[in-house]
């Protein structure tokens, strides 16, 4: 079952959001986990899905986007550690494509090799134009990992010693270490790893980010606001408040007049994925994650104007 949302949204000087809302149910269903976020959960799910589908990737995560996504739609990509039909984590990970008008979700692909035996979380999935690129946590440190799309492989790229996130900018990676305000530049994911930066950059307040345009969107990790900085020269530029959204997040993803957010089920009782408008902050949809297991939870975002 799915949920969307949409909204008028007023804003008064502070940034405060007056919102009414129509909706299939409850979205302020109580939920009592008011800890940190849970990154090791070791229980598993037993739906194991395995259906496939192989294609061109056709949109690029520092694209212009399609400035008619909110007409003609927006689906979003997020990833979990696979399971075989019994229900034990099998060294795969599967990622979930959502349709963000409908709320339908199908499992897109199962990546194999991929050194997880267990549930895993990654706050920054980012988009290279062939591979995504992440930084994960599976309870035994950090470790960097790209998924192929065209071969449906994992590449594990071996453990960091610190929480990392990153986003391709277009032409290089943008990586940070442990919510330090200083930035690193790399070419490709061999110099990640080797940690042989080409440059920095200096923003504050955001820990999960991806590029648009010269622009990096990011958020900190349990907020209601997007900080929005030169890509270039780390300097804010603006701040949207995201109406309806003030919780945990786990995904930032943007393209063409959308940003787009996915939380861990705090502020709902259920994971989501909010939808933006890019200028305004304003609630566009806000959709339920389809099959979502708290024990064995989505996390990371990338989302694009067409199906990939």
């Amino acid at each position: 079952m799915f949920a969307i949302l949409f909204i008028i949204v007023s804003c008064s000087d502070d940034g405060a959001s007056g919102v009414a809302a129509r909706t299939e149910r409850d979205p302020h269903a109580a939920d009592t986990d008011t800890g940190p976020p849970v990154d090791r959960d070791t229980g598993a799910d037993t739906d194991g899905g395995t259906g496939v589908e192989t294609g061109a990737d056709t949109d690029s995560e520092t694209g212009t986007g399609d400035s008619s996504a909110q007409e003609t739609g927006a689906w979003c990509y997020t990833f979990r550690a696979g399971v075989d039909q019994q229900g034990a984590y099998n060294q795969t990970v599967e990622e979930l494509e959502v349709d963000m008008r409908t709320g339908a979700g199908r499992t897109t692909r199962v990546y194999t090799g991929a050194r997880v035996d267990k549930s895993f979380r990654t706050a920054n999935v980012t988009w290279n134009g062939g591979t995504f690129a992440l930084g994960y946590d599976d309870g035994e440190g950090y470790s960097w990992m790209e998924l192929d799309r065209s071969t449906s492989r994992a590449i594990d790229w071996g453990g960091t010693d610190v929480e990392s996130a990153i986003a391709w900018s277009g032409t290089d990676y943008i990586v940070q270490r442990r919510s330090q305000f200083e930035s690193q530049r790399y070419p490709d994911m061999a110099s990640v790893v080797a940690g042989a930066s080409t440059g920095t950059l200096t923003f504050s307040g955001a820990t999960r980010f991806t590029v648009l345009g010269g622009e990096l969107y990011g958020m900190w990790h349990s907020t209601d606001r997007m900080g929005v900085y030169d890509a270039t020269t780390g300097a804010e530029v603006r701040r949207l408040v995201l109406g309806g959204y003030d919780t945990w997040t786990w995904g930032v993803a943007a393209f063409g007049d959308s940003v787009f957010s996915i939380d861990d089920g705090r502020q709902y009782a259920f994971e989501r994925i909010g939808w933006f408008d890019r200028a305004s902050g304003a609630l566009i949809a806000d959709v339920e994650v389809p099959g979502n297991d708290r024990s064995r939870p989505y996390s990371g975002l990338y989302c694009s104007a067409t199906p990939m």
